[in-house]
């Protein structure tokens, strides 16, 4: 019995490059030029990234490849692109896509991973809700209510009391707290 491999191009840089051009929507010049606008930036330093997960070339291939100085310029790019996506899931749903075009592009089986990109766009999403509820949440005081807390720290009262009162975590209330008291 005889077994048939089937055989997949490989992903190459150019697949990277053009994958990253879609999904960041950067042109493939601006990939591999010197433009120094934040958008290309990023989206030149998440290729890269991305490229040299996939192909595994070496960081002076990828200099050639991208058209850098040398290859310390792809050792801070890919640096600087894990520090993002530490912070920024916007960057980590890019770095999947572009992967899975890339694959697409070459003809690639899919990543052996558990993670899709609807998966990571969810998360994305999610941390985006949370943000924003925390961006509402950073004074749940309105004006009137923002006088009465100061009248009552002068009065005496406790960070806890005023957290019961206003059904604030006590974190907030203290730093409130502490802001009340340096403003007498």
């Amino acid at each position: 019995m005889q077994h048939t491999i089937e055989k997949h191009r490989s992903v190459d840089v150019h697949h990277v490059i053009t994958a990253a051009s879609e999904v960041m929507k950067v042109s493939k010049a601006d990939l591999r030029g010197d433009r120094r606008a934040r958008p290309i930036t990023e989206a030149r330093h998440t290729a890269i990234t991305v490229a040299r997960m996939l192909t595994g070339r070496s960081l002076m291939a990828l200099s050639r490849d991208f058209n850098v100085a040398d290859h310390t310029v792809i050792r801070y790019a890919i640096n600087i692109t894990e520090e993002r996506v530490a912070t920024r899931p916007d960057i980590a749903l890019a770095m999947v896509e572009i992967e899975a075009k890339a694959r697409a592009l070459a003809g690639a089986p899919p990543a052996p991973v558990a993670v899709s990109v609807e998966r990571v766009r969810a998360e994305v999403e999610a941390v985006a809700e949370v943000a924003k509820a925390a961006e509402a949440a950073e004074n749940p005081l309105n004006e009137d209510q923002r006088r009465e807390f100061v009248r009552l720290v002068h009065k005496g009262w406790t960070p806890k009391g005023l957290a019961k009162r206003y059904d604030l975590p006590l974190d907030f209330t203290r730093i409130e707290y502490e802001a009340a008291r340096a403003a007498a």
